[in-house]
């Protein structure tokens, strides 16, 4: 009985190092990949209008995603241009038969 005790004991003791062996080269391997980290485009959007000078605004083919295409930046009359606000930028979409099970 105190065999299986000790034997139940040392092997929790051994996960439990396991586990803490794990999380220790999880930290590690976190803290060294944010040296080789590098911010590749960031844009903070302030001012009220999009860079064009830093992004392009697709429009004809290039504008769909799936069902969902981006709005051009004239439609039908309307204003559609990207709004700019509180440090993010929000694009006019249009959805078209999202509820299909099949394209068309």
């Amino acid at each position: 009985m105190k065999t299986a005790l000790r034997n139940s004991l040392q092997s929790r003791k051994s996960r439990q190092s396991r586990k803490s062996r794990l999380l220790c080269l999880a930290v590690l391997l976190l803290v060294a990949e944010s040296g080789l980290s590098t911010t590749l485009l960031f844009d903070d959007f302030t001012g009220s209008t999009l860079d064009e000078s830093t992004w392009y605004l697709p429009q004809g083919a290039g504008t769909f995603f799936g069902r969902t295409q981006i709005k051009p930046p004239s439609f039908g009359g309307q204003n559609l241009r990207p709004v700019v606000a509180g440090g993010s930028v929000t694009l006019q979409l249009d959805t078209h038969n999202a509820s299909a099970l099949v394209a068309g």
